[in-house]
C-alpha cells in the first residue's frame, strides 16, 4: 500500500475516532459524518447491519457511535468501512450506527449492538459492587448470565454482576 493511501486511512480513522464534522476524502477513502437524524434519507437508504445480519457483538449502552456506511462480507463475516467507490464485489453496503475501526490499515470495523442497562430497566437489586460486566438474560423472576442462545426475557447489559443477578452496587 502506498504512503498517501496509508496516510488517508490514518486520517480517516482519526476523524472517525474524534467525531470530527467534516468530510474526509483522499486516495480512495472517504468518510462523511453522520446525518443530523437517523430518519434522514441518506442514513436510512441502506439496511442496518445489526438488524440484517449476525455481525454485531452485544455491547454496553455506552458503545461508541460510528454512524457510517460499511461493507459486510457474509463469507468471511468481516465488516470494513466503505471507501469512496463503495463496497467491493461480493460485499453488501449497510449502515452501522455503533462500532469502531479496529485496524487502521484495512479499515476493519468491530460492529456493536448496544444493550439497555439492566438497572435502568429495574432488574437490579442492591448489593456490594463486583465490578464484573456482562450480558444477562432477565425476566420477571430475575437475571442470569447470558451466554448465547435463547433468552425467555430480555438480553440486557449489567455493569455489576453477581452470581445470582445484577447488583445496583453500593
Amino acid at each position: 500500500m502506498n504512503f498517501s493511501k496509508r496516510l488517508a486511512q490514518a486520517v480517516l480513522a482519526c476523524c472517525i475516532a474524534l467525531g470530527l464534522g467534516s468530510t474526509v476524502s483522499q486516495a480512495g477513502v472517504s468518510w462523511t459524518p453522520p446525518p443530523e437524524s437517523p430518519e434522514s434519507p441518506e442514513f436510512s437508504e441502506l439496511l442496518d447491519l445489526c438488524e440484517a445480519t449476525t455481525a454485531c457483538t452485544y455491547a454496553p449502552p455506552t458503545a461508541p457511535q460510528l454512524h457510517a456506511e460499511v461493507c459486510w462480507d457474509q463469507r468471511t463475516a468481516r465488516v470494513v468501512l466503505a471507501d469512496i467507490n463503495g463496497c467491493e464485489q461480493d460485499t453488501e453496503a449497510m449502515n452501522l450506527q455503533y462500532g469502531e475501526v479496529i485496524d487502521d490499515d484495512t479499515l476493519e470495523v468491530a460492529a456493536y449492538l448496544p444493550l439497555q442497562d439492566a438497572c435502568e430497566l429495574g432488574y437490579c437489586v442492591q448489593g456490594p459492587s463486583t465490578a464484573v460486566e456482562d450480558e444477562m438474560c432477565c425476566t420477571a423472576n430475575g437475571c442470569t448470565p447470558y451466554s448465547g442462545g435463547a433468552c425467555a426475557g430480555e438480553i440486557v447489559f449489567c455493569f455489576d454482576m453477581s452470581g445470582n443477578g445484577c447488583n445496583g452496587g453500593e
